[in-house]
């Protein structure tokens, strides 16, 4: 059963196939990789978002990936909004490469390939994924946006997201120094 964004429960460690099989599940095929699957450690909790899915996502990857395969083999269709909470992140998606830190927020199109790096090697990083159904939210806005929308974590939503799970917002005098993964 989802719960609420909000609610302080342990979650519990999952292996490298249980955290791919829920994520699949979720929102589609999405890998992760440059970690032995033995030292992998995931947790996945799925909630509900003033009624939308959602699951905060976290894991010791180096990275996770989309491939152009995977969007093919799965057929997702569907954007997912995903607010960085924890750790700091790459995102390399419709042919940009962005930074994520705590209170950040970007749009990612599941229709397309997306590669998602944690910026300091193999330390747990942690984000929540909103599925956003690409029907509705085309309707809602009127246009289809482009997978890669970005936004700092100032902004009202990563805010209001921030606020509703708890976790202090970032302030303007926290350092930012991430360096962009390269894809090796």
């Amino acid at each position: 059963m989802p719960r609420n964004a909000g609610e302080n429960v342990a979650l519990p460690t999952l292996d490298y196939e249980t955290w791919k099989e829920l994520v699949r599940a979720m929102g589609g095929r999405f890998n992760p990789e440059g970690i032995d699957p033995k030292a992998f450690i995931g947790w996945l909790r799925p909630m509900s978002v003033f009624g939308l899915t959602a699951a905060e996502v976290s894991s010791n990857a180096q990275r996770v990936e989309r491939t152009q395969r995977d969007v093919r083999l799965d057929g997702a269709d569907h954007y997912i909004a995903i607010f960085q909470f924890a750790g700091q992140s790459a995102i390399t998606h419709n042919e940009q490469a962005l930074r994520c830190d705590v209170g950040d927020v970007v749009l990612v199109d599941v229709a397309r390939p997306a590669t998602f790096f944690a910026s300091v090697g193999a330390e747990l990083w942690k984000s929540v994924a909103l599925v956003l159904p690409r029907r509705s939210l085309v309707s809602h806005l009127g246009f289809e946006p482009r997978g890669g929308l970005y936004r700092r974590g100032g902004t009202a939503a990563g805010r209001l997201l921030l606020i509703s799970s708890g976790i202090p917002a970032k302030t303007e005098d926290q350092p930012t120094p991430v360096p962009i993964p390269t894809c090796d």
